[in-house]
């Protein structure tokens, strides 16, 4: 279909108002003629009166339906706001990525990250600024005063550049390529999150996961998020597993992107997650995001099942 996904929050209230507006705004863009496209795919607003009352599984009905509406758009558009982000968006971004899709994220936030001791810092990540047009709007105009046309302001400033991207992204001319990740020739038996670095218990993690990798005779490479991103993305494809370090609902952006570039690969990974606070909204219980759920081959609570995975 001839439309773009709103990947956005919608756990409550202010992310829905949020997403609608979202959605208007784009609408109203392709209603006045300035992009070639239907109407817009809101997930949660289109998708659930689409799945029957009876459904035994509703997150695998929601995760399947989502990700086939997300195959058939042309590209992907979305708040992201964070210093928690949504982890099943950053899955989303990571899928379309692999798809060869124009991906326009727009983020508000005033926070922006760095790592270590380095000097650069990042709106959302390093990762999301190579594989996505990233907006971001975190001041208003020196001349407003009053607090409330402030924020309109910068939601407005947002708007008008997401606006403008997505004009460029699907002009006649323009050309969205799809990237250039091989997996035919695998070199790595296992490819490693890199956020298990940033932690000492993921750091405690890593050195236990690389001494039973090593003493299987196997192979890894642990990622690298932070310097040639290419390289880092080729690595996972020639890798055979990817293993992520998933420890929250909404674990690090670039984990959550990983896990979808590597679904889109064919690479369904494994999820090291050892905190066991659940979630219940109603419809289903999960101690993570369900796109991060079902898209994994396995989610292991502790060291010990780790290292037999490994070993088996």
């Amino acid at each position: 279909m001839n439309r773009l996904y709103l990947a956005t929050r919608l756990f409550n209230v202010n992310d829905r108002l949020t997403s609608i507006d979202l959605c208007e705004r784009v609408d109203g863009w392709i209603d006045e003629g300035l992009l070639p496209l239907e109407h817009s795919f809101l997930p949660y607003r289109d998708s659930n009166n689409e799945i029957p009352d009876d459904v035994e599984d509703w997150g695998q009905a929601i995760f399947d339906l989502d990700i086939e509406n997300l195959s058939n758009s042309v590209g992907v558009a979305c708040y992201f706001d964070g210093p928690a982000y949504d982890s099943g968006i950053g899955f989303e971004i990571g899928l379309a990525y692999t798809l060869g899709m124009p991906i326009a994220v727009v983020t508000t936030d005033y926070h922006v990250i760095s790592i270590h001791d380095s000097e650069e810092y990042h709106s959302i990540s390093k990762l999301i600024q190579y594989i996505a047009t990233v907006i971001h709007v975190d001041q208003a105009s020196q001349e407003i005063e009053d607090y409330k046309e402030q924020c309109l302001d910068i939601r407005n400033q947002a708007m008008d550049q997401l606006k403008a991207t997505l004009i460029e992204n699907f002009n006649e001319s323009s050309k969205h390529l799809p990237p250039n990740l091989k997996s035919e020739n695998i070199e790595y038996d296992y490819y490693l999150d890199p956020n298990f670095q940033y932690t000492e218990s993921g750091r405690y993690i890593l050195e236990s996961l690389i001494n039973a990798i090593v003493s299987e005779g196997k192979t890894y490479i642990v990622g690298n998020n932070q310097d040639n991103i290419a390289e880092d993305l080729q690595n996972l494809a020639s890798s055979n597993d990817v293993i992520l370090f998933s420890e929250e609902y909404d674990p690090d952006v670039d984990t959550s992107l990983l896990q979808g570039i590597a679904y889109g690969l064919g690479k369904m990974p494994i999820l090291y997650q050892s905190k066991i606070k659940r979630y219940y909204n109603g419809l289903y219980v999960a101690t993570n995001n369900l796109m991060c759920k079902y898209s994994a081959k396995a989610i292991v609570r502790s060291l010990v099942e780790l290292e037999a995975i490994i070993k088996a």
